[in-house]
């Protein structure tokens, strides 16, 4: 019988990984003992807040780039004192910090299709299992390191969004996208579309903080899009969960994503998607049956779509049966009680 299970991450800030791991590690409290465990001092307060008091949580303070052995030695003083019988890995370079003796009993979970260059089978294969968080995922693994992995998909606590209600079709059009601001979440291609609509009453939010910043801040002025797109900067959980339904279209142009965590969190707020047709996106919105999708990085299907659902924005009853889709597939209690059954087979 699983008791404790030992989440282990390098560390903690708002991204896709991170709010998954919250969702997960606060339904399985409900059921376990849960330990999360972050390594460097990179830590987000407010993401650690919405965490459930119930979950022990381990910071080892571990500077970036530090060849200080102190945090290393904490980490597995922690596994030794706390005896857990899964440790569940989220990040596959930590294998390297655990002794043998833990390998039989760790798990990792892959959350990208792109092959990292520091990935290699040998560190893979020393997990006793390998999941994948989508399908796309799993054929990676297969493909290039010839490895078996189960399918397990993000899950999020659908009773926390608000839902939209709102279908009167007010202008302006409210748009929003939210993600860390870094190449791959594609934002270029969404402010160029945009600067292409001139002629429509649009307003664009961007939710997410990151390296692009500046460049984006410069892009927006350039093309004289000041009063028609706000970087709202990192949001919080709580402001996600109440807020998300304000809008009428989540946008998602990412260049790849394992799995694509805010389209299901638009679904949930039964708010319309329009999302790059790549594989984590487009395995989630059944390329085009639960959202509309376009061709990655094509800034002129982009905007074509944005106009589409414009001037024909998706009916209530629409975005209920979307709701119930995504609902049936990615809430976090079919996400945790699925891993919980992964960790007893160990």
């Amino acid at each position: 019988m699983i008791r404790h299970v030992a989440h282990i991450v390098w560390g903690f800030r708002l991204g896709g990984i991170e709010t998954m791991l919250v969702n997960i590690i606060n339904e399985q409290v409900c059921h376990i003992s849960v330990t999360l465990i972050i390594i460097n001092d990179i830590v987000d307060e407010g993401l650690i807040a919405s965490i459930d008091k119930r979950v022990n949580i381990v910071r080892l303070n571990r500077q970036i780039g530090s060849r200080n052995p102190i945090p290393l030695l904490r980490l597995n003083a922690t596994l030794l004192a706390k005896k857990p019988d899964v440790i569940h890995c989220h990040t596959h370079t930590i294998i390297k910090l655990l002794p043998k003796l833990f390998h039989k009993r760790s798990i990792l979970t892959v959350h990208t299709t792109i092959r990292d260059k520091h990935l290699c089978t040998q560190d893979l294969r020393k997990y006793a299992r390998i999941v994948a968080i989508s399908p796309s995922v799993q054929q990676m693994l297969q493909k290039e390191f010839d490895m078996d992995s189960t399918v397990i998909y993000n899950g999020i606590d659908f009773s926390k969004f608000e839902h939209k209600t709102d279908f009167s079709q007010l202008k302006p059009f409210r748009i929003v996208q939210v993600g860390r601001l870094i190449a791959p979440k594609g934002h270029k291609t969404l402010l160029q579309a945009i600067a292409q609509l001139r002629e429509l009453n649009i307003h664009l939010d961007i939710i997410g903080d990151g390296e692009l910043r500046e460049e984006l801040e410069e892009m927006i002025s350039q093309t004289g899009l000041t009063d028609r797109i706000t970087l709202l900067g990192a949001k919080s959980q709580e402001y996600i969960f109440a807020h998300l339904k304000d809008y009428d279209l989540l946008i998602q142009p990412s260049v790849w994503e394992g799995f694509g965590l805010t389209a299901v969190e638009a679904m949930a707020a039964k708010v319309p998607v329009l999302a790059s047709n790549i594989d984590g996106l487009g395995e989630i919105l059944q390329n085009g049956k639960y959202g509309e999708c376009f061709e990655s990085g094509n800034v002129e299907q982009c905007r074509d779509k944005i106009i589409e659902l414009y001037n024909a924005p998706y009916k209530a009853e629409r975005l209920d049966a979307i709701y119930d889709y995504a609902n049936a597939n990615f809430n976090v209690k079919h996400t945790a009680n699925r891993y919980l059954d992964l960790y007893a087979k160990i």
